[in-house]
This record gives C-alpha cells, structure tokens and sequence, in this order.
C-alpha cells in the first residue's frame, strides 16, 4: 500500500503506530515503524527513510522478531537501491532471503512482489554476474553480520565483496567486537 499510494499509505501507518505505542505492543511499533520508511522512499526523502529505517531496525531488534528484521533489511535494499548503490542493495536483498529461508519464513505476499520488483531492478542496474555475487554474499550473512552491513557508513563491503568475500566476514566480526547481538556497546 504504501508504495502505491503513499500519501493514504501514511496516515495509516501513523495511527497503527500510534495505537501500537499507546497499547504498548512492540512488535506492531516495530512493523509500523519499517513500514513508514517506505513512503518517504516513494516520496524522495531518502534522508528521511533512513531514520525510520534505522528505528525500526533498533525496534525489530529489540522484540526479538526476524520476520521484522527480514522486512528491515528488504527496504534497506531499496533504500541502496534509490541511493544508487546497486551492489549493497543486491548484498541487504540477498541477506533478507537468507534470513527468511534460515528460519523457514516466506515474505509476505506484497512484500514479495515489491522485492521481485526491486530485484529485477537491482539486477538490470548492476548486471546479472555482479548481482549474482553479492545477493549470493548476503544469502551467506548471518543476522549480525547482515545487520553490520545495513550500518557499515564508510561502506567498506564494496571493494572486499569484490576481492575476497571472506574477507568482508571479517571485517564485520571485527565491527562487533564489543557490541551486543543487536549491536549496541555491551560496555565490555
């Protein structure tokens, strides 16, 4: 909905986290959170999305919910995606289907055509070998490791997904040492 009318899409979205908030129920904050993130795309605010994003992220984190954490990491894609940054967008699409199919999950059906979309999109953008690599290099990330790419600024993924997959293994691990499973300090 929020893609094809994003204007309706956001008054909707505002009242279930509104509702979500007031009735204390986390996981529906964290979805409706995710889910505002995608009329800012539509509407060219990527800035904007971002910070929803980023929330939304800390709030599926926070519930313990993958199937939230999968959604994140599928508009993350599209957020690389819009920012022209074909070859992450692969990377966070690939570690989404990873997630998903590790434990057992399938998207939801709108969820599934709009990521069929992006996909093809991503893939026609990057060509068919680069996006083959990087959405294969997602499918292998474990959740951590998918998270530290979604928060990766300097986006350092890019030359060692091309050089040395495993070295971009290492380069997360190394980013979370200190940090907990969602990524916050632990203060160790």
């Amino acid at each position: 909905m929020a893609a094809r009318a994003p204007e309706a899409a956001l008054g909707h979205l505002r009242e279930a986290r509104a509702l979500a908030d007031r009735f204390d129920h986390a996981g529906l904050s964290a979805w409706s959170q995710v889910q505002l993130g995608l009329p800012a795309l539509v509407r060219g605010r990527p800035e904007e999305a971002r910070a929803l994003l980023d929330e939304g992220l800390e709030l599926s984190l926070a519930t313990h919910n993958t199937r939230n954490v999968t959604l994140c990491l599928t508009v993350f894609a599209q957020l690389a995606f819009v920012q022209g940054e074909g070859e992450r967008a692969a990377l966070l699409a690939g570690a989404a289907e990873g997630l998903r199919q590790r434990v057992g999950l399938q998207a939801w059906p709108l969820e599934r055509e709009g990521g069929a979309q992006m996909v093809a999109q991503v893939r026609q953008a990057v060509g068919a070998d680069r996006f083959d690599r990087d959405f294969a290099a997602g499918l292998r990330l474990n959740r951590q490791e998918a998270i530290a790419a979604v928060r990766d600024p300097q986006h350092r993924h890019r030359s060692l997904l091309r050089s040395d997959p495993g070295a971009f293994r290492r380069l997360v691990r190394s980013a979370m040492v200190g940090r907990s499973w969602s990524g916050e300090r632990n203060g160790c």
